[in-house]
């Protein structure tokens, strides 16, 4: 490689870090503002608007390479939660239920439907929310469906070697169980049950 052609490369490189530098500082800022949305301080709307608008503009590939099926997912369980939650035999059954038993409600819940929608489906019936914090942690062990993580790290190793997929989910979820029935023996030593 000769002395112009290696200035050119070692320019392209640093370009390229410094647009990568930049891509970084947008999406902390993005990032920040989604924290700011959480918190009800700026309205969701504004951040959906600028993510979009930024993806669209200068990382179009985002939407190429979105698992739209995840996403459908996630929002179905979100939409099956709101539902369910409206439905006043559903709570009368779970006012009277959670009531004192908040961890184990909250683990059971998110073995069937993943510990993020049964701490948003619970946290309507119960203002203990560190009985519930601790059982939607804990709940996001047990079964594959428990936490989302889960699901994409057996979609990953499906993905990457489809013969695995058997053996990967019996250790995933022997280790889970396992780890779910130590976390709440210690749980229950800790009086948190």
């Amino acid at each position: 490689m000769d002395g112009s052609t290696h200035k050119a490369v070692y320019a392209k490189t640093q370009s390229r870090k410094i647009s990568d530098k930049l891509r970084l500082t947008i999406y902390l800022i993005l990032f920040f503002l989604s924290l700011l949305a959480v918190g009800r301080l700026i309205s969701i709307w504004i951040v959906f608007a600028c993510v979009i608008a930024w993806a669209a503009a200068f990382d179009s590939k985002l939407f190429r390479n979105a698992d739209y099926a995840l996403l459908g997912t996630f929002t179905a369980l979100f939409v099956f939660i709101g539902n369910l939650g409206r439905i006043p035999q559903f709570c009368s059954i779970l006012q009277n239920l959670i009531q004192t038993r908040e961890v184990i409600i909250a683990v059971a819940a998110s073995q069937v439907m993943s510990n993020v929608p049964a701490a948003i489906l619970l946290s309507g019936f119960t203002n203990n929310y560190r009985a519930l914090i601790i059982g939607t942690n804990l709940g996001g062990l047990g079964t594959m469906i428990a936490s989302m993580a889960s699901l994409i790290s057996f979609k990953y190793i499906s993905r990457e070697d489809a013969s695995l997929r058997g053996k990967y989910f019996i250790w995933f979820t022997a280790a889970n169980v396992i780890l779910l029935v130590i976390l709440l023996a210690a749980a229950k030593i800790l009086g948190q049950l």
